[in-house]
């Protein structure tokens, strides 16, 4: 389930919106950063483009063959609901390639 509607179940539809429009947010700023640091943050680091690319590659086949795989747990991460923010949660990809453990 959308880690969304659940954090947000039992909400009014102005606290729904107000979530949306908050999560549009961050994920506008985090865009505009990597669009005008985006090549200095590579530069920094040295990384290649064609690096980003060939990972970038492998994070979309992952994602595919996940789709077609059974999910292992139903839970939702909480952690932005902890702090008071639910619009800024973590995504479910980290779980997927091992990073976080099921909570």
């Amino acid at each position: 389930m959308n880690a969304f509607a659940v954090a947000e179940s039992g909400q009014d539809a102005e606290a729904h919106r107000r979530v949306a429009r908050r999560s549009c947010l961050y994920a506008a700023g985090l865009l505009l950063f990597f669009l005008v640091f985006g090549n200095l943050v590579l530069r920094i680091f040295s990384v290649p483009l064609s690096m980003v690319r060939m990972v970038g590659g492998i994070v979309l086949i992952r994602i595919g063959f996940a789709l077609f795989m059974p999910a292992g747990t139903t839970t939702v991460s909480t952690r932005g609901a902890e702090s008071g923010d639910v619009a800024f949660v973590p995504s479910r990809s980290s779980r997927c390639w091992g990073l976080l453990r099921p909570s």
